[in-house]
């Protein structure tokens, strides 16, 4: 069902435009308070490119296109799976930022939506890896057990000018049992980029023989000097007859055979066992993965220096041990293969290891944040998101988004930062309209934190890490800027409840427990803070990290303002986000609860069900049977703006005023004492 929201009554034309729920917002009063929960959206820099990307096989094989899909995360193990882990060489650390793993790290969200940002070159890659050879010349079975072999998003290896190029999509090599095997293959001697491989008896294209599969020839265990010790290694079929298989190399070079060879053992497994390239028909056609088209190229990849020239072959740069007559790895032989017909591009602004914020990447970030625009699951679960990059077109794109999404949907809220390098209250409490002031910039759906805090991230020990303050660590100490945190905060207390609440369950302990903030203290460069800072953050709307003597890490005035247009007068007059939040939870439940009746004959029942749905909502927050479950204040129901009218017009109004509860924001303690104090006694 669709929605709509508007600030002042569109007329009926506009309403009729098509069946749904509309919602006209009235001017609240100044202290409506209360704060939302939700769905948090990630928008950042993974690892893994799975759902940020896609691979072209059909029109311009192998062509890599941004396509920022979001991607709900249901566990820390379903985020590694989806996103891949920490890759030290992802976001500016001192800075910007950008990685999406630092930026969900130790928090918790009551739900959880990333959209990945394309990192990827233009082309994808093709990997592979070697099968165990066979037992022996007279046994063709594996030498060692066969296993998968798993290669994680993030991976590194070296090109031909031994240039690092990333992996930004895990490998899952698999394990199946040859479904062909014998001892006696024959091969010619062979010096070019393809050979025969010739099986007298066998019926290869009966027995489902497909190119692309992977054929597994010879022995390392064989006698020296013999066919099965000189052919031994693991090929790529290209070609099927009944008894002859056309292979290739794996990495596509000549062959190196120099006599004849007969009474060889040979064994047959699927494609997937030791090559993403995939595997199709007996033919040359569409569904085998050919050599020489890109069709095989499905993995996107991230040259950090260069471009990746044609065909060229990585190693990793930590290389698995070599396959031996005695040693075997899941991993042995691993190669990473360019495109066969075109460079993989190396874009300076996006690719560069730990680049900062330039307008390539902004456009890329502008992108994904549209992704939240589609009316579709995930990305209309969501309603506060933040990015793990910060400047001036991110915040931009970020405060366009929500306003784009909240007037055809559910009602989405920003919360964002300034970069690292800003470390004067002056600079982000400014009025001037610019980045990184907040006081002129925020809007009702855009809110801001700062300063920025220092956090631990386990997995980054041993990384050399450059802070806000310049300084080189390898301990997993990072700066990060607050908004993940106020999110997190947000996502994770109920709609009524201000999110800087001292308790509220922010964090994941190892355990898996929530606990309370977790951050070590503000950014390195963080000026020294006084209680008049706080003040003046406040007034900007600025929620601020704090360390407290007694507490510990705190979040400073969660329930700040934000600018609202006022109708009346045509100017932006200060709003609590609270309220904000909390119209939000009210209005999107209600458009849930309203969208069976729409499209409905306008009869009398409809009339009394339909309010009688919102008077039941709104009587279950006022709670007045049971107080301690109090989530408003008061609120009134009425369907008396209706007419002969409106009812012709199939339009049906019901109107309904909230005050929500007052967030007890100063405790005030009247103190009186002494030794001449009288207490007086009843």
């Amino acid at each position: 069902m669709f929605m709509r929201r508007y600030t002042s009554d569109p007329g009926l034309a506009t309403i009729q435009q098509i069946e749904g729920v509309v919602t006209i917002e009235g001017n609240a009063a100044p202290g409506v308070v209360g704060v939302g929960t939700g769905v948090v959206a990630l928008v950042g820099e993974f690892a893994d490119m799975t759902y940020g990307v896609s691979v072209d096989l059909v029109t311009t094989p192998g062509t890599v296109s941004t396509r920022p899909q979001p991607v709900q995360i249901l566990s820390s193990d379903d985020f590694l799976t989806k996103l891949g882990g920490f890759d030290e060489t992802i976001g500016e650390h001192k800075k910007t930022g950008g990685s999406g793993f630092v930026a969900a790290k130790n928090k918790k969200f009551a739900g959880l939506v990333a959209v990945p940002v394309n990192l990827a070159s233009d082309k994808a890659c093709r990997a592979w890896r070697e099968l165990p050879t066979n037992l022996d010349a007279t046994h063709a079975t594996p030498l060692f057990t066969m296993v998968p072999g798993y290669v994680a998003a993030g991976r590194e290896f070296l090109d031909v000018g031994a240039k690092a190029v990333r992996l930004m999509k895990s490998i899952a090599f698999q394990a199946s049992a040859a479904y062909k095997s014998a001892i006696v293959g024959s091969t010619p001697a062979c010096a070019l980029a393809t050979c025969v491989l010739t099986s007298i008896g066998s019926n290869f294209v009966a027995e489902g023989v497909k190119c692309g599969d992977a054929l597994v020839l010879g022995s390392l265990a064989a006698a020296g000097g013999s066919g099965n010790l000189l052919t031994a290694g693991t090929y790529r079929i290209i070609t099927v007859g009944t008894t002859t298989l056309t292979i290739e190399k794996q990495d596509g070079s000549n062959f190196a055979f120099a006599a004849p060879y007969t009474d060889l053992a040979y064994r047959i497994h699927a494609a997937n066992c030791a090559d993403t390239g995939g595997s199709g028909s007996t033919t040359l056609v569409y569904g085998f993965k050919a050599p020489g088209t890109g069709i095989c190229n499905t993995l996107p990849v991230r040259p950090l220096f260069q471009n990746l020239v044609v065909s060229d072959v990585c190693s990793p740069t930590v290389a698995p041990p070599a396959q031996t007559a005695s040693a075997y790895d899941p991993l042995s032989g691993l190669k990473l293969g360019g495109h066969p017909i075109s460079v993989c591009a190396f874009t300076t602004a996006v690719q560069t290891a730990n680049t900062t914020s330039a307008a390539g990447l902004e456009t890329l970030y502008a992108s994904a944040l549209a992704s939240l625009l589609a009316d579709a699951t995930p990305a209309n679960t969501v309603n506060l998101v933040f990015c793990a990059r910060h400047s001036a077109a991110i915040w931009t794109s970020l405060k366009n988004t929500c306003t784009q999404r909240s007037a055809k949907g559910k009602g989405l809220r920003g919360i964002m930062a300034p970069d690292l390098s800003n470390v004067t209250v002056a600079g982000v409490a400014s009025s001037v309209a610019a980045y990184p002031a907040a006081a002129a910039l925020r809007t009702d759906r855009a809110s801001e934190g700062w300063p920025g805090v220092s956090v631990y991230v386990p997995e980054a020990v041993g990384f050399s890490i450059t802070r806000a303050d310049a300084s080189v660590t390898t301990d997993g100490i990072f700066d990060e800027t607050a908004d993940g945190w106020i999110a997190s905060a947000m996502s994770s207390v109920p709609p009524e409840v201000n999110p800087a609440i001292e308790d509220a369950p922010v964090t994941i302990s190892p355990d898996g427990t929530p606990g309370a903030l977790a951050f070590l203290g503000l950014q390195s460069n963080a000026p020294t803070l006084t209680i008049d800072d706080y003040i003046t953050l406040r007034a900007a709307g600025i929620c601020a990290p704090r360390m407290d003597d007694v507490s510990g890490p705190v979040l400073q005035s969660g329930n700040t303002t934000g600018q609202q247009l006022e109708r009346a007068t045509g100017t932006l007059q200060p709003i609590p986000m609270a309220q904000r939040a909390m119209a939000d939870f009210i209005e999107d439940s209600l458009t849930g609860a309203l969208a069976k009746f729409a499209k409905k004959p306008l009869t009398d029942d409809l009339e009394k069900d339909s309010a009688a749905v919102v008077i039941g909502f709104l009587e279950g927050l006022r709670s007045k049977l049971n107080p301690s479950k109090q989530r408003i204040y008061a609120y009134a129901v009425s369907t008396a703006a209706n007419t002969a009218e409106t009812r012709a017009a199939g339009v049906w109004f019901i109107d309904y005023a909230v005050t929500t509860l007052a967030s007890a924001n100063q405790i005030v303690q009247r103190a009186t004492i002494g030794t001449q104090v009288v207490i007086s006694t009843p």
